[in-house]
C-alpha cells in the first residue's frame, strides 16, 4: 500500500472547494476486510473480504481520520463481484484494489463491484462504480444599470420629465406609506433614466 502518494492526492483535492465531490481509486494493496470496530462505522461496510493486519491498519485508519469511506466494501455482491486481484495461478483471490470516497457524499453511491468478464490484461479485476449527483444551479446575480450622469445638470429634457413625474408624484403622496413613497420615488428616477440615457458607463445606486 503506498500510502505516501495517497495522501498527496489528498492534500491537492482540499484545497479545491468543500462541494467537490473527492474520489481516491487504485491498487492500495491492503485488506481491508469487514468492520470490526464502532469507531469503523460509516468508513468500511459489511462486505470487505481478507483478513486485516497492522500494515492494512493503515488504510482503515487513514479513511477515519480524513473521513472516506470505502465504496466496495458497503454494498452486498457475489464473491466474484469483490474479489479485485487474482493470483497468476489462479488458486488465489483478495480484494485490494478500493474505490474511497468522501463520506459526504456516500449516499450517491449506487454500486461498487468488479467486472470479471473485462479483459484488462492483468491480474487486477476492473474495478467500477455508479454514482448519482444532484447539482444546483448557480443563482444568476443581476448586475446594477449603469448610466451617465455626467452630463445630467445640462440634459433639458432630463430635468423637464423628472418636474413632470414630481408633480404627478405629489399628488398621490398622502395617500402613500413612507416605504411605498421612497419606493416609487426610486422607481420613477429609473425609468426616467431609463428613457434618456440608457447604455451609458456610469453606475448609479438609487435605493
Amino acid at each position: 500500500m503506498r500510502l505516501p502518494k495517497v495522501v498527496k492526492v489528498l492534500l491537492l483535492s482540499q484545497a479545491r472547494s468543500p462541494s467537490d465531490v473527492k474520489l481516491i481509486m487504485g491498487d492500495f494493496n491492503a485488506k481491508v476486510g469487514q468492520m470490526v470496530d464502532n469507531c469503523e462505522r460509516g468508513n468500511i461496510g459489511k462486505f470487505g473480504i481478507g483478513e486485516r493486519n497492522d500494515r492494512d491498519q493503515q488504510l482503515v485508519d487513514f479513511c477515519i481520520e480524513n473521513e472516506f469511506a470505502i465504496c466496495n466494501t458497503i454494498f452486498e455482491n457475489h464473491p466474484r463481484r469483490l474479489f479485485t486481484w487474482t493470483s497468476p495461478d489462479g488458486n488465489t483471490k483478495n480484494q485490494i484494489d478500493y474505490i474511497l470516497v468522501d463520506k459526504r457524499w456516500k449516499t450517491s453511491v449506487r454500486t461498487a463491484k468488479t467486472l470479471p468478464s473485462a479483459d484488462c490484461g492483468s491480474y487486477h479485476e476492473l474495478l467500477m462504480s455508479g454514482i448519482k449527483l444532484r447539482l444546483k444551479m448557480k443563482k444568476k446575480v443581476n448586475r446594477p444599470v449603469r448610466y451617465d450622469l455626467s452630463w445630467i445638470p445640462l440634459n433639458i429634457p432630463y430635468r423637464i420629465e423628472v418636474k413632470n413625474r414630481f408633480s404627478v408624484l405629489s399628488e398621490t403622496a398622502d395617500e402613500m406609506t413612507p416605504d411605498e413613497l421612497a419606493q416609487e420615488s426610486v422607481t420613477f428616477f429609473q425609468n426616467v433614466l431609463k428613457n434618456i440615457c440608457l447604455g451609458k458607463e456610469t453606475t448609479i445606486n438609487l435605493g
